[in-house]
């Protein structure tokens, strides 16, 4: 799939996000708060226009009956003093009084009427206009009664002081208090109207508050929601991503080279994205590297130059390795009697399975020269202690696979008769080699060079005078250890070296052996022994017995072929039984 890149616009960091959504839940809290103060405020007002207008126009009503009743009685009093001249407060005191009283009830009437009228101006939420309405005409009514009772009052004042007849001072009095009673009769029903219209504003109060409450829980819970759900989509824009580039990271781990991901923000998660997929490419084209040279070169050492480039120093380094050389025996007859294309046909499939056992055991194919593989063993590519035996074993099982190789050979070739038996001889030497990229500036090739190679080439080919197909060398035997049946066939000396060396062939993996190829390789042994001791007649007996376990054992025929010549001419004093071959 392609890669969707967001090209332009700024690009915004996910510290930047975060910090953005606590601003938004921030914002949005805070609104919530400010509203809620607001909404408080106005319950506070409506409470404080409660407890102030209503609560003192009633208080005023209250203090104006208080003065009306003040005012009788001190008016009672004057009457008394005049009528029976009691002269315990004096006349004018308690005219000064009444109109005192007069006074004080008309300003406390005022005062509750200018808080009715405050109210009803003001527009309150909790006010009852209507009933406002009402209590102000009522309050109008009461202060006209008020005015009437002040002028009967006076009358009565004027009767008392000016020395009227008793008789009508009595009526004046009588006419006072009935004007005092209707008085107060308007504002008790006031008063009673008052007490109505707190009750329904203290009710109106309640249940402004708890819509208050309400609202406030209902903007409490917008605001948290509407934050989880900013919260959630910048969770899910961050964790959406996450997802892809974790999916993406799997299917790469399953091996799907061709994967892509995504880019769809610009954040650290869209680069990190961006360089997930630019990894996979360069996966991709390492891969495809891998798979294109693998079938030059070993892919162990493709790997190593791409991704340990100091496990192949171009400088080289000095490594005991073990090298083996595999050939086919009668190569050139074979090609011969074939046509070029079944000449290919059979040469690829003799070469894969030639070097599918070094590959399972560890070996690195050097290179293919003709129909001979050339393979090594050794650090970093296998164990220091281990090299030898998986040589050996490979070697196993190179020649167990022949059967197969020549079963097919009649459907690779097309012929089903007169096809000639594929065989093959292997060399294996363990030494000291230089190792490293070897080549010139242009071209180079990881590769093994040094006498042990050269040791393990001229192995292979002495297998074709010992009549073996398995020859390696006495370091290799040693590494083998008991993994390996061996038995001794010699100690020569090599084309091109002065040093002898012992050489052995590989019989079989330890416990596979029958019991006649163990007891060939326990009287060759013996043989071999007596051979070097110069013991020419026990030497021969042995060898000879080796034959008749194994009529075709080409080496136990050389021994004896050789045991006659060294009777017929009697080696040197200093012959030590090495053996030095003329062929490469």
């Amino acid at each position: 799939m392609a890669i969707a890149v967001l090209n332009g616009g700024r690009r915004l960091s996910i510290g930047i996000k975060v910090f953005t959504v606590a601003l938004v839940i921030l914002v949005l809290m805070c609104a919530a708060t400010v509203l809620t103060i607001f909404m408080a405020s106005n319950v506070n007002e409506e409470l404080q226009l409660l407890s102030h207008d209503y609560l003192q126009s009633y208080a005023s009503l209250a203090r104006a009956n208080i003065k009306s009743l003040e005012r009788a009685s001190d008016i009672r009093r004057l009457y008394i003093n005049i009528r029976d001249h009691v002269d315990d407060t004096s006349d004018e005191d308690l005219e000064k009084l009444a109109e005192q009283d007069a006074a004080d009830g008309a300003h406390e009437l005022a005062m509750a009427r200018q808080f009715i009228q405050h109210t009803l101006q003001d527009g309150s939420g909790i006010a009852d206009p209507v009933t406002l309405s009402r209590i102000d005409t009522l309050l109008d009514v009461a202060d006209q009664d008020r005015a009437t009772l002040v002028a009967a009052q006076s009358n009565l004042i004027k009767s008392l002081t000016s020395g009227a007849n008793a008789q009508n001072q009595y009526w004046l009095l009588r006419r006072l208090d009935i004007e005092r009673k209707a008085y107060e009769a308007r504002l008790d029903s006031t008063r009673t109207e008052v007490y109505h219209a707190v009750a329904a504003a203290a009710a109106a109060a309640q249940r402004l508050e708890r819509r208050v409450v309400i609202a406030v829980m209902g903007i409490t819970a917008f605001a948290g929601a509407l934050g989880l759900l900013v919260a959630a989509g910048f969770v899910r824009s961050l964790t959406r991503p996450v997802h892809r580039l974790l999916a993406g990271t799997r299917a790469v781990q399953e091996g799907q080279l061709d994967t892509h991901v995504h880019v769809t923000s610009r954040d650290e998660i869209g680069t990190l994205t961006g360089a997930f997929n630019g990894m996979v490419a360069e996966l991709k084209i390492k891969e495809q590297i891998k798979d294109t040279f693998g079938k030059y070169i070993d892919p162990r050492i493709v790997s190593g130059l791409l991704e340990r480039p100091d496990l192949t120093a171009a400088g080289g380094e000095r490594r005991v390795m073990t090298v083996s050389f595999c050939d086919m025996k009668g190569f050139t007859t074979l090609s011969e009697s074939l046509t070029p294309p079944n000449l290919v046909n059979v040469i690829n499939h003799y070469l894969t399975l030639m070097s599918e056992p070094v590959r399972l055991h560890e070996g690195i194919i050097d290179k293919y020269i003709g129909d001979a593989i050339m393979a090594y063993w050794g650090p970093p590519f296998a164990h220091q202690e281990a090299q030898g035996r998986l040589a050996c074993l490979a070697a196993i099982d190179q020649v167990s696979r022949l059967d197969a190789l020549n079963a097919a050979l009649p459907e690779l070739i097309g012929v089903k008769q007169g096809l000639p038996s594929i065989n093959i001889r292997v060399g294996i030497a363990t030494g000291d080699l230089v190792v490293g990229n070897i080549g010139s500036d242009v071209t180079r090739s990881y590769t093994v060079i040094g006498d042990t190679v050269n040791l393990a080439s001229r192995l292979e080919n002495a297998n074709k005078q010992y009549g073996t197909r398995l020859l390696v060398s006495e370091e290799t035997a040693r590494l083998a250890g008991d993994a390996v049946e061996f038995r001794e066939i010699d100690s020569i000396i090599v084309m091109g070296k002065t040093e002898p060396g012992r050489v052995f062939e590989i019989l079989g993996r330890q416990g596979d052996l029958d019991p006649a190829t163990r007891e060939l390789r326990d009287r060759f042994a013996e043989g071999l022994a007596a051979y070097r001791a110069r013991l020419w007649e026990d030497a021969h007996d042995a060898f000879v017995a080796c034959r008749e376990i194994r009529p075709d054992d080409q080496p136990s025929q050389i021994f004896i072929d050789r045991i006659a010549s060294l009777r017929a001419h009697e080696p040197e004093e200093m012959w030590n039984g090495v053996w030095a071959l003329t062929e490469k």
